[in-house]
């Protein structure tokens, strides 16, 4: 980024995807070695399989945040809103359907791997957005709605 110049609200949305991306992954490794040294190595499997569905429908998510990142502003918090819900609610249904149908896939081991990389992810995204540029504007003075 360019020394005080804001960034487009495309590259902003962009910003948050590579952070959250980057934080859900440092999460997930350390998950998987958490796990690897204090449950042995059998449980890496439900850590591959929590990391790969949370980091995919959050990466899905965050796309739609950025395609829709110059839309009006009800329009980007409304698509937000929807796809964090959409994320939360597929991860969820998806994490379900693998513990019923994979019986050698620990439930347990996934859910906390899954809550793991989420909270990686929404940190990274958290700490990425309080050093974004945002431009705030107020409306001319004299004019109400």
């Amino acid at each position: 980024m360019a020394e005080g110049r804001a960034l487009s609200p495309r590259g902003r949305a962009l910003r948050l995807l590579v952070a959250g991306t980057g934080g859900a992954a440092v999460a997930w490794v350390l998950a998987a070695l958490g796990f690897w040294l204090f449950a042995g190595p059998a449980t890496l499997i439900a850590v591959l399989i929590g990391g790969l569905i949370t980091i995919g429908f959050f990466v899905l998510g965050q796309l739609v945040q950025v395609a829709l990142a110059s839309a009006e502003p009800i329009v980007v918090m409304m698509a937000s809103l929807i796809s964090y819900l959409f994320r939360v609610v597929a991860v969820a249904l998806v994490a379900a359907w693998i513990v019923k149908r994979v019986p050698w896939v620990d439930g347990r081991q996934l859910g906390v791997t899954i809550l793991i990389v989420l909270a990686g992810w929404l940190a990274a995204e958290v700490f990425a957005f309080s050093r974004l540029r945002v431009p705030a504007f107020d409306p001319p003075q004299g004019q109400t709605d």
